[in-house]
């Protein structure tokens, strides 16, 4: 053990040396230095030519296709009341506008849904999918089902997580995201908790432009 530390501080030694060594021949600025370390994980993965680790969690999208949001799109307008599309079941205490924030994305957005490959919580899907607009995607969910009540049969087997946490605790005090999926003859659009894990094959969902 302690040969191992000794050879980890040499070589920390050495690497502080051809540090120090660029910095005074201009090879390598602080600034550059600077945005190596605040650079995430996946991106260094990347920039190193390994592939990421957080790519392993999905596999590939079984459905990517571009759908017009929705104008002025509401939890509150636009699910709760049921009016364009009748879910079975809608979360009313936290389906609504007040737990999420406000939408940025319009017009033409492609959205996409893959399967995960592995068990993962919910925590890790919204961290790894890295989405910020939760109600973008319901926006897109909900404008292909108003379209055609059947454009999601593929996934009645399988949960869909839209993977965006709340802006505002529930419950015990945790936050957590939406989850569409199919029970008793009808769609569900409900919240769950962050810390629910789910299984490998349930899918994601996410929204682009």
């Amino acid at each position: 053990m302690s040969e191992t530390i000794e050879a980890r501080t040499a070589k920390l030694a050495g690497l502080q040396i051809d540090f120090l060594q660029k910095l005074r021949s201009n090879i390598l600025s602080l600034e550059e230095f600077e945005n190596f370390l605040n650079m995430s994980q996946k991106k260094r993965q990347e920039v190193f030519g390994r592939k990421s680790v957080d790519n392993l969690l999905f596999g590939e999208p079984n459905l990517v296709k571009q759908v017009v949001l929705s104008g002025d799109f509401s939890l509150d307008k636009n699910v709760q009341p049921k009016k364009e599309f009748k879910y079975g079941y809608v979360d009313p205490n936290y389906v609504r506008d007040e737990y999420f924030a406000q939408s940025t994305l319009t017009g033409l957005v492609t959205l996409t849904i893959a399967p995960i490959t592995r068990d993962a919580t919910n925590h890790e899907l919204v961290q790894v999918a890295n989405q910020t607009d939760a109600l973008a995607v319901v926006n897109a969910l909900h404008s292909m089902l108003r379209v055609d009540s059947k454009s999601l049969d593929q996934y009645k087997n399988s949960a869909i997580v839209i993977p965006v946490s709340s802006i505002k605790p529930f419950a015990g005090g945790n936050l957590f995201c939406l989850i569409l999926n199919w029970y008793d003859g009808s769609w569900k659009l409900s919240s769950i908790g962050l810390s629910a894990r789910g299984h490998a094959g349930v899918c994601v969902a996410s929204v682009s432009q």
